[in-house]
């Protein structure tokens, strides 16, 4: 399995970009810290090829926090609490950030799709109509992800 795709490596990289995104909108790392220790760390793999199970708990720390919420305090006050949660500019922010990283995967993922069908073509595995019908609906997906980041770049930019 390689490293990447470890939990671990995972975690790390995830505590990392949201360092840097929190650092270039000049919010201390330290304030997400919380929210991100609450993920509970996956333990080593052994090798072995048996399952341990399901997890024991497949309920996220956010909404186990929200519920933790609606049950310490009324409806109303909790509803005020959600809206504020949900209303704030720098968690609206993070999460547009976060949204065009996942874009920008994205487009890369559909260049490389591109250069596959390319490929396939080049060595005669598909036909010249497969291969318009596909990079057709390659070309749809890209642009459509195209229209999102500018929106998003947009509203960043505001």
């Amino acid at each position: 399995m390689p490293e990447e795709s470890k939990p671990e490596e995972r975690l790390r990289k995830y505590k990392k970009l949201i360092a840097e995104m929190a650092a270039a909108d000049g919010k201390s790392p330290d304030s997400l810290e919380a929210s991100i220790d609450d993920f509970e760390e996956v333990p080593e793999e052994d090798g072995s090829t048996a399952p341990s199970g399901p997890p024991r708990d497949l309920q996220s720390p956010a909404k186990r926090e929200l519920e933790g919420l609606a049950h310490s305090r009324g409806s109303r006050a909790f509803g005020r609490e959600l809206r504020s949660l949900s209303e704030s500019p720098e968690k609206d922010r993070m999460m547009l950030r976060a949204r065009e990283l996942a874009i920008q995967s994205s487009l890369r993922d559909i260049k490389s799709r591109k250069e596959t069908l390319e490929l396939l073509l080049k060595r005669k595995m598909i036909t010249r109509k497969e291969y318009e019908m596909r990079r057709e609906s390659i070309v749809k997906e890209g642009q459509a992800l195209l229209r999102e980041k500018a929106e998003i770049d947009k509203k960043l930019s505001s």
